[in-house]
């Protein structure tokens, strides 16, 4: 019986180092596991998924897309009005109260206007090179704007890809991290780290008020970072996502499993739902940028 007992204790043991090591997500694996036994059981029962709602059929990309630029569009407009009357209000007070004591903050930027850069950095897992980098001063609104527009174009373009845990071949499958991985670097040349974990450390930690399509959504479970998603926007179409917030992910359990997109007021998500991360500029900080660049 001890002998058992050491046994079963030494195979958790190895398990843990092993899930530990690989950074395996026992969450996904079981779903994935589960998610083949259904796809089997799917093939003698035909009607076996007819008992859940398929929101994804629901959604036109035409609909989504268009609705994602829409929303873009308003974020740029309300950050040229947010940042143009604080910003400008600000500065202006600054240099007032500045100049009474003899400094003029405009000489002072002018003798560093040429070696300035508003820049923003990541690195890689291996230190190596960074995962973005962004002139903000050289970048004007319709080009971020264009950027996020164009990795969430791509991140559609995925839909329908079946989750495969571990896999970064689109051909064979994606998971979660993965899938954003991917979207980024062809969508947008960005270059990411491979887990969700380390997606969410690269970014930079945004809060929901701030949030803009094209950010990254991060969930958590068992205690870590585990999902991650792109947030699309409010869904101005018909049907049952109506003015809700929505984003595209790789799902690896439940009905809808692979590249769909989701609510985010679903239940599991809702439940799940850690914090925001950005990895390509906002509107506000190109406008801050070409502000103080002024």
């Amino acid at each position: 019986m001890k002998k058992k007992t050491r046994n079963c204790i030494l195979l958790l043991v190895i398990l843990g180092a092993v899930v530990y090591y690989f950074d395996i997500n026992p969450r996904e694996l079981f779903s994935t596991i589960r998610t083949v036994c259904v796809d089997n059981l799917s093939s003698l029962f035909p009607d076996i998924r007819g008992q859940f709602e398929n929101i994804n059929t629901q959604i036109n990309s035409e609909i989504v897309k268009n609705s994602t630029a829409h929303e873009i569009i308003l974020k740029t407009q309300e950050a040229k009005k947010i940042a143009s009357s604080r910003l400008k209000g600000t500065w202006l007070k600054t240099k007032k109260l500045t100049l009474k004591y003899g400094i003029n903050l405009d000489n002072v930027f002018f003798l560093f206007k040429n070696r300035f850069k508003y820049i923003k950095r990541g690195k890689t897992e291996h230190n190596e090179s960074p995962y973005y980098l962004f002139d903000f001063q050289n970048m004007s609104i319709e080009e971020i704007s264009s950027l996020r527009q164009s990795f969430i174009d791509y991140s559609l373009s995925l839909r329908g890809i079946p989750y495969v845990l571990g896999s970064d071949i689109p051909e064979r499958g994606l998971d979660c991290s993965s899938f954003v991985q991917y979207s980024a670097r062809n969508g947008c040349n960005i270059v990411l780290p491979r887990t969700a974990r380390q997606q969410y450390i690269s970014a930079e930690k945004i809060t929901f008020s701030d949030i803009e399509p094209g950010d990254l959504l991060f969930f958590r479970a068992y205690g870590r970072i585990d999902h991650v998603g792109i947030y699309l926007g409010v869904y101005d179409g018909e049907g049952i996502l109506k003015g809700r917030k929505i984003f595209i992910n790789a799902a690896s359990e439940g009905p809808r499993t692979g590249v769909v997109i989701s609510a985010l007021d679903e239940p599991y998500w809702k439940k799940h739902f850690n914090s925001c991360g950005r990895i390509i500029p906002s509107s506000k900080e190109i406008v801050e940028a070409s502000i103080l660049k002024e």
